[in-house]
């Protein structure tokens, strides 16, 4: 079990999975060794909140990563507090929800 580490100090390397950071040490791709699995990749704001999540699986054509993601989840915020967190079975809610909330900001 070899772990590797990029010079912040981020662990890049693991027998099971390789991940990617960003300039400001936030986790923006993991990928599994097993192909099997589902890499992942994160998406932040200015605030450093997570504001998505998207899996991807190989495609062996390719011999990579797909670069369509199969789902992406997208989080809303207010403030720090995190209000949404769809999957993709209830995204058509949480339109409506995201929706709702929207609406009541703008009283």
């Amino acid at each position: 079990n070899t772990l590797a580490y990029n010079a912040r100090g981020d662990l890049t390397h693991t027998a099971a999975w390789d991940y990617t950071w960003d300039a400001l040490d936030r986790l923006t791709f993991a990928a599994p060794a097993d192909h099997q699995l589902s890499a992942e990749s994160f998406t932040y704001d200015y605030m450093s909140r997570l504001t998505s999540r998207s899996t991807y699986h190989w495609d062996s054509q390719t011999n990579a990563w797909c670069v369509q993601a199969d789902q992406t989840i997208q989080f809303l915020y207010d403030g720090w507090m995190l209000l949404v967190e769809p999957s993709a079975a209830d995204e058509a809610k949480a339109l409506l929800d995201r929706e709702a909330y929207v609406a009541k900001l703008k009283g």
